[in-house]
């Protein structure tokens, strides 16, 4: 087993903060939400977690930014963000590859799902836009 010295521990309590919703982070509600989706998926036990699966499926449609940035986002440096998801929140303002192309992944399989179980079905132009960027990103 490796013991940490003292400078070695202050710096992965420092590099915790970081990440830590105390220190006002923006964190990673997107990312979450979709992995813990995934996984109640996986599992088989749907029916037993709809109420939650129904709870990220709205949180995954409202959390797609469905706008670009203000501005001349290009001369900023930035790529489009319509149709993107950020790694947490739309406040963020980044477009992320990774979070887009599982948030959408997501998406398709509740729609494959009963109303009932995963809600109302996302925006079929919203999923289009999605398909946009994650293409326009691959370049």
């Amino acid at each position: 087993m490796e013991i940490l010295t003292r400078a070695e521990s202050d710096k992965l309590e420092t590099n915790f903060h970081l990440i830590n919703s105390e220190n006002h982070t923006a964190g990673s509600q997107v990312w979450d939400c979709v992995f813990a989706s995934r996984a109640i998926l996986a599992s088989g036990m749907v029916d037993e977690y709809g109420d939650s699966l129904k709870k990220a499926h709205f949180y995954l449609k409202e959390s797609q930014c469905k706008t670009n940035l203000k501005g001349d986002f290009k001369k900023m440096y930035r790529h489009f963000t319509k149709g993107s998801w950020t790694f947490s929140d739309q406040d963020q303002g980044l477009a992320v590859s990774d979070c887009t192309a599982e948030a959408l992944k997501c998406l398709l399989r509740f729609s494959e799902m009963p109303q009932e179980i995963a809600g109302e079905k996302a925006d079929v132009e919203r999923l289009y836009d999605a398909v946009n960027i994650c293409l326009y990103l691959q370049v």
